[in-house]
């Protein structure tokens, strides 16, 4: 009994030692939002404002810093101890306004049309939605979702899953162990590549677009909206082909490297898997559930 009460009164302490601040800057013309931390979470959203907003909450060890210049709004944390160095920021930035963070073990979620977005995080996880202009995640451990996204991607996690939809520009992801899902990709270059991962597109083919899918030792899958045109090029060593009948042989005699056409066959695509099946298939709905 005695430890128990000593456990809640540590708990309450620590509630009660949590602080934060709130601090509002008009950032100068073709200034970014630079933050770096070293663990907890950010929230950024835009805001019809010419202005940045964050607020940050975390321990009484903690000193936090919003600081503008000519070119940035630097937002920097800093602890006694560095395991105490935890934030909880949520940052309000102006409609198009440039991110950069660097993290080692954080989350990060956007809502919002932000503009250039660039991530850089050890552990944790990325959560991007809406933004408009080239983005880059670069993670050791953890998953990305990206949605409803205007310009390049450009995502690597070591370990951690990638799901990305609903993107209007070129694509570039990629994993060591992990599943890649990708859907509705209107660019002109979409490329996945995993080890350890299945890899997965569903959705429609630009009819200029270029698709390849490779993973080394899972299933590779494409599920095509009905009336696509691409020409789509396969290969596996240790797996099978589906709709087997709809395939053709790329060179005699070998059945690892296989063609197949639909419509004017517009769209390049590109299935590899050395030891995975090569599935292909149409779309149902907008899930990606597909029929082999």
């Amino acid at each position: 009994m005695a430890t128990m009460v000593i456990a809640t009164m540590c708990a309450t302490v620590e509630a009660r030692a949590q602080t934060t601040s709130d601090t509002t800057i008009a950032p100068r013309a073709g200034a970014v939002l630079d933050l770096v931390m070293w663990d907890g979470h950010v929230s950024i959203t835009v805001w019809d404002e010419r202005r940045v907003r964050v607020r940050a909450t975390h321990s009484s060890s903690v000193r936090t810093a919003v600081v503008s210049s000519d070119s940035a709004i630097t937002v920097r944390s800093s602890a006694a101890r560095r395991n105490d160095n935890v934030v909880r920021y949520e940052i309000q930035v102006p409609r198009n306004f440039n991110v950069r963070m660097v993290a080692n073990d954080a989350e990060l979620s956007t809502v919002g049309a932000t503009g250039k977005v660039t991530v850089s995080v050890q552990h944790g996880r990325v959560e991007l939605e809406g933004t408009v202009g080239a983005t880059t995640v670069t993670m050791f451990r953890g998953p990305v979702t990206i949605r409803r996204a205007r310009g390049s991607i450009s995502a690597t996690t070591l370990r951690g899953d990638i799901d990305i939809a609903d993107v209007r520009g070129s694509v570039a992801v990629g994993n060591t162990d992990g599943h890649i899902h990708l859907a509705d990709i209107d660019g002109d270059s979409v490329t996945a590549a995993s080890v350890e991962g299945e890899v997965a597109y569903a959705g429609f083919l630009g009819r200029r677009g270029f698709y390849s899918l490779v993973s080394h030792n899972e299933q590779v899958r494409l599920a095509h909206r009905a009336g696509a045109s691409a020409t789509i090029h396969g290969f596996t060593v240790n797996g099978t082909f589906t709709r087997l009948v709809d395939w053709r042989r790329e060179v005699a005699n070998d059945p690892r490297s296989m063609r197949m056409v639909l419509g004017l066959g517009e769209a390049t695509v590109q299935l590899k898997s050395f030891r995975g099946n090569v599935e292909v298939g149409v779309q149902r709905n907008a899930r990606g559930a597909s029929s082999p």
